[in-house]
Order: structure tokens, then sequence, then C-alpha cells
């Protein structure tokens, strides 16, 4: 008997997160920017400072696919340059392609 606590608790839609699997997400800043991207899947995760959003790249438990800046950041060409050489299997995103 497998008695392994699961690796995520449910996200409320009846599905697992599943071990491996990638997830999106969004640095907003401000309130306005987050109320843009509520639309994105619900297991989005939503942070606001550059630190946090570190702190989850480099978690590998929650590999994160995409990446959508909101707000200013979305227009920092030096930030989306360094995360591209940093992180380049993360797709980086300004949050205005989603909304238009």
């Amino acid at each position: 008997m497998n008695t392994r606590p699961p690796s995520q608790w449910p996200n409320g839609t009846g599905e697992w997160k599943r071990p491996g699997t990638t997830t999106t997400m969004v640095v907003a800043g401000d309130l306005t920017a987050r109320a843009l991207l509520q639309r994105l899947p619900p297991d989005t995760v939503f942070v606001v400072t550059l630190l946090d959003m570190i702190v989850r790249l480099e978690d590998e438990q929650q590999p994160v696919s995409t990446l959508v800046l909101a707000g200013a950041l979305a227009d920092d060409a030096e930030l989306v340059r360094v995360l591209h050489e940093i992180y380049p299997s993360v797709e980086v995103i300004d949050h205005r392609a989603l909304t238009h």
C-alpha cells in the first residue's frame, strides 16, 4: 500500500496536478493588470515581486512553462532579455498579448 501523500492537493477543478506538469505564472504588481488576467487557467500562480518570481521559477516541484509579465514589467526589455537567457525553456509573454 502506498502511503505517500499526494504531491499537491486538488485545485478545485476536480483535477490533480500531476508531478512534472507545468504551470503559468503571472507577475503583476498593480491590481489593474491582475484584474485583466483573471481569464487564465485556475492553476495560474500570481506573484507581485521579482523575488517571488525568481523563487517560483527555481522551484523544481512546480515548473513554470509560461511567464506573463504585466504592468511596467512588460515594458522592461532588459528584464525580458535576462529571463530568456536564464530560463530558455520558459515562454515570456506580455500581458497585453492575452487581453487583445
